[in-house]
């Protein structure tokens, strides 16, 4: 009897033992999951497409499920109240890396990763100070020198109008914002490239998105300023739409508007393109080491080594779309000696610096010239020195050949 119970004790031993284990194995890992604030919708076929595009790229990367990542579209960039509540509300839903789309989502988010220490936030597009003393430090901004790809749109604007055409650009913000102030004037000092006469007719639209008024300002920019192609740094498509309806060219901002492209039509010429992807992908792998396999909560180390990210042409941020069979042939061999330039580790040469750029056509083929010049605004005053601060935080000024329109929207 002694040894009948003996066995039956070590067999349900073992029966609690391999129960246990089973359990074990069925237990999964507590997942990474990631919360996205868009100012617009997803499908907007813009700025919001374009982010989340790269983020689905970085969730494939990290394996990563629908379920993991929570989307709120719509968010307004003009009320932090409602900001830090959708914060809170990916909070509560178990996010532990959140992303805010919009620069004006920037105050709402300092205040959220003060309250919330071990949660890891990254804002596109931002300039705050966030890794000083007293500063959060899980909170970065991440953007790119997109300027060296307005240029580059600039010597396409260029080329493809005569010296006698204007050029019209819907701004979303004023000089005094870095991301608008960098790609207008950018874009100007590309055109004046190859085309020194050209004049650009800038609305200003103090938004981001306002597809109602970005319809409105590109019928005004043609209708009447007689301006042939329209450019544009707002988020929707809605400006392409009315240049190619109305027979005239565009170029196109955050997505490849050539998708816009009826049956013979390259209205089109080529896009401002960002790739979200390639910051998304390595900011998912970096905000996940900060936590152990359950989630908790281990180390702010690997985002502060990451610190905020201001990329450039190397890191494959941004580039132009493939150019419109319209272009005049010359154009996409100029564009890649200018490449070159963007190209070079260290960089040798850059948009706003004291040299422009020269084509000279020498047998058959074009070679790069760099000439020595003063850098000047709208009223030749010259402009000494252009830091990165002015790029993020505003460069305060339009070069020569800007005209900034009155920003009232037109009357119907």
């Amino acid at each position: 009897m002694k040894i009948r119970k003996y066995l039956c004790f070590i067999l349900l031993v073992l029966l609690i033992s391999v129960s246990a284990m089973m359990f074990s194995s069925c237990k999964t890992e507590t997942p990474f999951k990631v919360g996205v604030l868009l100012l617009g919708v997803e499908d907007d076929s813009g700025y919001s497409y374009e982010h989340v595009r790269g983020i689905r790229m970085a969730q494939a990367e990290a394996n990563l499920s629908n379920d993991d990542v929570i989307i709120i579209e719509n968010v307004p960039d003009t009320d932090d109240v409602a900001v830090k509540n959708h914060i809170d509300s990916l909070i509560n839903n178990g996010c532990n890396f959140i992303i805010g789309t919009s620069y004006g989502f920037m105050t709402a988010m300092k205040q959220a990763a003060l309250q919330y220490p071990e949660i890891i936030f990254t804002h596109a597009t931002g300039s705050m100070d966030t890794f000083g003393e007293g500063e959060p430090g899980n909170l970065n901004h991440y953007f790119g020198r997109i300027y060296q790809a307005w240029y580059l749109a600039g010597i396409v604007a260029g080329l493809s109008v005569s010296e006698q055409e204007n050029i019209g650009y819907i701004s979303s913000f004023g000089n005094d914002n870095g991301e608008a102030s960098s790609a207008i004037n950018a874009f100007a000092l590309g055109v004046q490239t190859v085309n020194l006469n050209s004049q650009i007719y800038v609305k200003v639209l103090d938004s981001w998105y306002n597809p109602t008024k970005e319809t409105l300002f590109a019928e005004e920019l043609i209708n009447t300023h007689n301006c042939q192609l329209i450019v544009y740094d707002t988020d929707t498509a809605n400006p392409s739409i009315v240049a190619r309806d109305a027979g005239k060219k565009s170029i196109g901002y955050n997505s490849d508007m050539s998708k816009l492209r009826e049956d013979g039509d390259n209205s089109v010429l080529t896009s401002v393109l960002w790739n979200w992807g390639a910051y998304y992908t390595k900011a998912f792998k970096i905000a996940r080491s900060c936590f152990d396999a359950n989630m908790k909560f281990v180390s702010i180390e690997p985002w502060r080594k990451l610190g905020n990210v201001y990329g450039d042409y190397t890191e494959n941020l941004y580039e132009l779309a493939e150019l419109s069979p319209s272009c005049p042939p010359d154009v996409a061999e100029r564009l890649a000696l200018v490449r070159d330039k963007f190209m070079s580790v260290p960089r040798n040469w850059d948009v706003f610096t004291d040299f422009e750029l020269h084509f000279e056509l020498r047998s058959g083929k074009y070679e790069l010239k760099t000439i020595e010049r003063p850098l000047v605004d709208g009223n030749d005053t010259v402009i000494l020195t252009i830091d990165d601060d002015d790029l993020r935080k505003g460069m305060n000024f339009w070069v020569r050949g800007i005209i900034e329109l009155d920003r009232d929207e037109p009357e119907n």
